[in-house]
């Protein structure tokens, strides 16, 4: 019996992300998902030039800019901040929110690494408040409401976590963790940098 081989077409063909020197003319998709069931995509315009040090590239100015396409809740980007040690730009994001520009300057980029961009997603403000249930955050039947397990903790062995999550008594998920999601929900994406 013959036996077939399975793929991800995602392990066939690995996203890229252009930080040569005509980056500048492109907006370049680096994180799309759905979240709140509104669909949305940030892209980047990346100006750039080579490092001083073997190796890198100098992202001089980046410019974010978060598009919604579809959903009730429109998706802000409220912030954008670089982990030099991790190659990773995170993408603090929260539902909503009208910001849809951010830019960050002077970034130092490993070229001989991947370039990752990780969604940190803040809780809704005062969400039962305003009529809203944060279902990214809170499960809900009927009356009863419960915080979500951290997303990362599913996958991980963080039994802690989860404990702490169950008892009310954790914080907002570390970035340190970030990227693992039930049925491996889009939280960060992974690019190959191409010079």
């Amino acid at each position: 019996m013959e036996t077939q081989t399975r793929f991800s077409p995602l392990e066939a063909a690995p996203g890229l992300i252009y930080l040569g020197s005509k980056a500048k003319k492109y907006k370049q998709v680096v994180y799309a998902s759905q979240i709140y069931g509104s669909f949305f995509l940030v892209n980047g315009t990346f100006s750039t030039e080579p490092s001083s040090e073997e190796g890198y590239q100098t992202i001089t100015t980046v410019e974010f800019e978060l598009v919604n396409y579809k959903g009730l809740f429109n998706i802000g980007l409220e912030d954008v901040s670089f982990d030099e040690a991790k190659n990773c730009f995170h993408l603090h994001l929260e539902a909503l929110s009208n910001a849809t520009k951010k830019t960050v300057k002077n970034i130092k980029v490993d070229c001989s690494k991947d370039l990752y961009f990780i969604r940190e997603l803040a809780e809704i403000k005062d969400a039962f408040k305003k009529g809203v249930h944060d279902d990214e955050f809170f499960y809900r039947d009927g009356a009863y409401t419960a915080r979500r397990i951290p997303h990362h903790t599913l996958e991980m062995d963080q039994a802690e976590d989860i404990v702490k999550c169950i008892e009310g008594t954790s914080s907002t998920t570390s970035s340190e963790k970030a990227g693992f999601a039930p049925g491996k929900r889009c939280m960060m994406s992974e690019l190959k940098i191409l010079i």
